[in-house]
C-alpha cells in the first residue's frame, strides 16, 4: 500500500477495511504499516479525514492477511455493512511512539533525499511497502527514482531538518543519473 498520509486535519490513514466477515459485526481491517496497537480495544479512528464519524474499537484479533476488528454499538453483520471498503483514519497525536530509527511513511513523505555530501536529489514523494523492505519514491530533476528502504543505502532520516541521507552508494548514485535505478 502506499504511504499513510498526514491530512491537513491531523490525520492518518491507518487502515482499509476489505470486507465484513462472518455473521457478529467483524471486518477485516488491512492495515497500514506494521503497528497494529493503532487497533487496540478503545482506540478511536475515524471515517473521513476530516468529518466527525468515529468508529471505536471494541475487540480486535488477528487474521490471516489483516486483522478482525469489532466496534462498540456495531454488533451484528447489518450494523457494519456500511463499512466495507472504507478507509479508516487516526489521529496522528494518538499513534504510539516507535522505536528510535523507526519511523511512519508520513514522517518521511516530502523530505529533501541528499547525496553523502548533502546536495539535494529531490523530495521523497511516497513509501511502497514491498514484501522485504520499503521502497522510497523520489522525484528529483532526473524524474522518479527508487531507493530500496535499507540502512545499506539510506545513511540518515532527520525529521526536524527534513533530511533523508543516502549512504556513499556509487550504484545508486549512478542509477539516479540515469533515471532510476533497478530496486
Amino acid at each position: 500500500m502506499a504511504a499513510e498520509d498526514v491530512m491537513e486535519s491531523g490525520r492518518v490513514v491507518v487502515g482499509r477495511i476489505a470486507r465484513i466477515f462472518g455473521l457478529r459485526g467483524e471486518v477485516l481491517v488491512l492495515p497500514t504499516g506494521e503497528d497494529p496497537a493503532r487497533f487496540a480495544a478503545g482506540s478511536v479512528l475515524y471515517l473521513d479525514e476530516s468529518g466527525p464519524e468515529t468508529l471505536t474499537v471494541a475487540r480486535v484479533r488477528e487474521r490471516e492477511g489483516g486483522l478482525l476488528l469489532r466496534f462498540e454499538g456495531r454488533l451484528d453483520r447489518t450494523a457494519v455493512e456500511d463499512l466495507a471498503r472504507r478507509t479508516l483514519y487516526q489521529d496522528a497525536s494518538a499513534l504510539p511512539p516507535l522505536p528510535e530509527g523507526v519511523y511512519y511513511h508520513f514522517q518521511l513523505v516530502g523530505l529533501r533525499v541528499t547525496r553523502p555530501d548533502g546536495s539535494e536529489l529531490g523530495r521523497l514523494r511516497d513509501v511502497l511497502e514491498g514484501p522485504e523492505h520499503d521502497l522510497y519514491e523520489v522525484q528529483g530533476s532526473a524524474g522518479e527514482w527508487l531507493i530500496p528502504g535499507r540502512r545499506e543505502f539510506v545513511a540518515w532520516v532527520d525529521l526536524e531538518n527534513g533530511e533523508l541521507r543516502l549512504t556513499d552508494r556509487a550504484d545508486l548514485l549512478e542509477a539516479q543519473e540515469k533515471g532510476g535505478p533497478e530496486p
